[in-house]
């Protein structure tokens, strides 16, 4: 019987992860360290019981989408801007804490969710550099500061991104909030 979930690619004659969906399978624990798999593109651990802090994903130059939302993992968001292949990252409903890391060079950045995270402080970055941002979400998240500056400043997130901040003020042209 093989492992529901995972991708494996033929890669100059070796097998090797390419992605993992074990979402909602009530896995407990810690994440693994996934650093030497640098093929791997696509890790889905969302809806799990899994805690501690996000392993460094750093060496994974290919991954392109990261869903680990909906789990207890705790501690700061680590650095994101060696995934410059990074499409999705999903680390909503967990319990971070600190400041959201700069994500300016991860260009085809698309869809970003860290709401409810309430102990995520601090300013919500510039993601201007996100030209291929299409979906913001940092909803339940009181202690982020920067929002109302959000609120008036476009030039924070490209046209045609939706951005949900849990506002229930105006809304800037170009984007949706969604409360």
């Amino acid at each position: 019987m093989g492992l529901q979930g995972v991708a494996v690619e033929s890669i100059r004659g070796s097998w090797v992860l390419t992605g993992l969906s074990l979402g909602y399978k009530g896995i407990m624990g810690q994440i693994p360290d996934f650093s030497k798999n640098t093929a791997l593109k696509q890790l889905f651990l969302r809806g799990n019981k899994l805690t501690g802090q996000i392993p460094d994903f750093s060496e994974c130059v290919a991954l392109e989408s990261l869903n680990l939302g909906a789990n207890s993992l705790a501690g700061t968001i680590p650095d994101f801007s060696k995934n410059i292949a990074l499409v999705e990252l999903n680390l909503q409903t967990n319990e971070f804490t600190g400041q959201i890391p700069d994500f300016s060079k991860c260009l085809v950045l698309e869809d970003v969710h860290f709401g409810n995270n309430k102990q995520l402080t601090g300013q919500i970055p510039d993601f201007s550099k996100n030209i291929a941002l299409k979906k913001l979400n940092t909803y339940s998240n009181w202690k982020l500061t920067g929002i109302a500056d959000w609120k008036d400043n476009t030039a924070n997130y490209p046209s045609g991104c939706t951005v949900f901040i849990g506002l229930a003020e105006s809304y800037p042209s170009g984007c949706i909030i969604i409360i």
